[in-house]
């Protein structure tokens, strides 16, 4: 995507935030510390994750079990957060593409156990400033929604969520998935959600890609 060109005209703008509904937050990652506006843990069932339910601490935590599939787990949410706005100029890590932006973390998947349909919904629908099961909004709602996740199938509620997301005005982007399927899965598959795919560094799709 040409980024280092487009550095040259924008590194992004700090009164854009970018909310990262996934697996949580790392707040003293060198590459994140500093980068982020308020969060919210929606992952509701108490048996699943740091097991308390819908709070406003969306940091990740290992699962209180071994009981999920999946095998081991990693900080996906930090590290879809840091190719959108990693710190940039600080010798640490990499750097983000939009790396003045900031971040909003909302936590809905484990890293083991995942996540539900409804409880990604309820994130989306706390990211845009939209009444949620937390009771709560940001002062500052999100202008993009990143879901680098899939699942399920078709649900009409979700896609009223991410319609209410499209008109206020919120762009809203999701994995297409890596089963290599001809067809992209869901939430990217809905109307107003942008489906991105993964390509080589010679620009060809890979194997694994949904297209």
């Amino acid at each position: 995507i040409n980024v280092p060109a487009a550095w040259d005209t924008t590194t992004g703008d700090p009164n854009v935030v970018i909310a990262i509904v996934d697996t949580g937050n790392l707040s003293q990652h060198p590459d994140l510390i500093g980068k982020s506006t308020a969060g919210y843990d929606f992952i509701s069932s108490s048996g699943n994750s740091d097991g308390d339910g819908i709070d406003p601490d969306p940091e990740d935590s290992m699962p209180l079990t071994d009981t999920c599939s999946g095998g081991s787990t990693f900080y996906h949410g930090a590290h879809v957060a840091g190719t959108a706005a990693a710190t940039g100029d600080n010798e640490e890590g990499i750097v983000g593409v939009s790396y003045t932006a900031e971040l909003m973390h909302i936590r809905v998947l484990d890293g083991r156990c995942g996540g539900s349909t409804y409880d990604v919904a309820q994130g989306v629908l706390y990211a845009i400033g939209a009444e949620n099961d937390s009771g709560e909004v940001p002062e500052r709602p999100a202008d993009v929604v990143n879901m680098s996740l899939g699942g399920g199938g078709y649900d009409a509620y979700f896609e009223s969520v991410l319609q209410d997301a499209e008109a206020r005005g919120v762009i809203v982007a999701a994995s297409s998935g890596n089963d290599g399927a001809s067809s992209v899965g869901f939430p990217a598959r809905y109307d107003t959600t942008i489906a991105v795919g993964s390509v080589g560094f010679d620009g060809e799709v890979t194997s694994y890609s949904n297209r």
